[in-house]
């Protein structure tokens, strides 16, 4: 739904759900209130030893749900990342995984990006909150590092995958996330110049709830606890300089990365998803 005239987009993919319910059998399921039941861990251990013979079922829906994940659910976002990582062997606990994702589809099909710039005068501006789930992967140690940027209340951006390598705690993990945002606040910065509109909107906050990071950033004093991460990680620090990003600190309740780094239990999830995706009536 588009309306110049109230300066309103709305974009969804409801369609796309219907058919992704239909090849799954399931479009009369019951809806689920969240995308993943909280304390759900995502192991190679719940693996078969040999392929399913619903691999390729598996890897269809879980490739339909990741089409909606990338454009219009970022409430989906932290899920789909992970069952994409069974593709070639998904188990039983996968599929219960799955199952559940797609009755969370079924009582929020409706739901996608609103665009709602009615306000004349900015309220919030481009923000961005970045987050992580320290070695939350049981087979790799890996953490899941994540962020998302929004214009106002207009989500543009987001981001939930597992980091390439171990982190050694928390802090460092973190600061990870934090450079994926960083990277992405610079190319929103070039996007937004296309539009002369770069200059009002920097330096651009980004939220994280470690005030450990924070202090990296603008206290880079190199002791024991941080002179083995990686350069790159130090970008953040560049562009606080420069005034392109400048990271602040909030509580973790109020961190709407929170839900692209771990299964959030109800309560949580309902509080946030407000702020990723809504619906408009027709």
């Amino acid at each position: 739904m588009d309306k110049p005239e109230s300066r309103l987009m709305f974009i969804s993919q409801e369609h796309t759900v219907d058919v992704l319910l239909e090849r799954a059998k399931m479009q009369d399921c019951n809806a689920a209130p969240t995308p993943c039941p909280a304390g759900t861990v995502f192991t190679n251990a719940d693996c078969p030893a040999t392929p399913s013979p619903r691999t390729t079922e598996y890897a269809s829906l879980v490739a339909l749900a990741n089409y909606l994940a990338c454009w219009t659910r970022p409430d989906i976002a932290f899920v789909v990342n992970k069952l994409c990582k069974f593709m070639s062997k998904p188990g039983d606990a996968h599929f219960r995984i799955l199952k559940h994702l797609l009755r969370y589809l079924k009582g929020s099909k409706q739901k996608g990006l609103l665009f709602d710039f009615s306000s004349p005068a900015s309220v919030f501006g481009l923000h961005g909150f970045s987050d992580s789930s320290h070695a939350d992967c049981p087979d790799t140690l890996h953490s899941t590092v994540a962020y998302i940027f929004r214009l106002d209340n207009a989500v543009l951006s987001w981001f939930s995958k597992l980091h390439s390598f171990a982190t050694t705690c928390t802090n460092h993990s973190e600061y990870a996330a934090l450079f994926n945002a960083a990277k992405e606040a610079q190319w929103l910065v070039y996007l937004f110049q296309e539009f002369k509109l770069a200059g009002q909107l920097t330096p651009i906050p980004i939220y994280v709830d470690s005030s450990g990071v924070v202090s990296m950033v603008f206290n880079p004093v190199d002791h024991q606890s941080n002179k083995h991460v990686k350069i790159e990680h130090h970008y953040s620090r560049e562009l606080t300089a420069l005034r392109v990003i400048t990271p602040q600190r909030l509580p973790s309740a109020e961190n709407v990365a929170d839900a692209f780094t771990k299964p959030l239990a109800t309560p949580a999830f309902l509080a946030v998803v407000p702020k990723l995706v809504d619906f408009v009536n027709m």
